[in-house]
């Protein structure tokens, strides 16, 4: 909880670096700023870029 503290109260971009045990995930949920085609035949990418472009709107730059 501390880290996350600092990094809120960072003035910049900060890096929380967690060691885990192999093949475990950590408890939580993160957003993946990856890019996808804006332009596709295929109805899923074109749903995934619909997605990402709702995620970049709740993302918070440098946080």
């Amino acid at each position: 909880e501390a880290a996350f503290k600092r990094a809120k109260a960072a003035g910049r971009t900060y890096l929380i670096s967690v060691k885990v045990q192999q093949h475990q995930l950590t408890p939580g949920d993160a957003w993946w700023d990856v890019g996808v085609p804006e332009v596709s035949q295929r109805e899923e990418v074109r749903q995934a870029h619909a997605d990402h472009s709702e995620g970049q709107k709740k993302q918070r730059i440098g946080v």
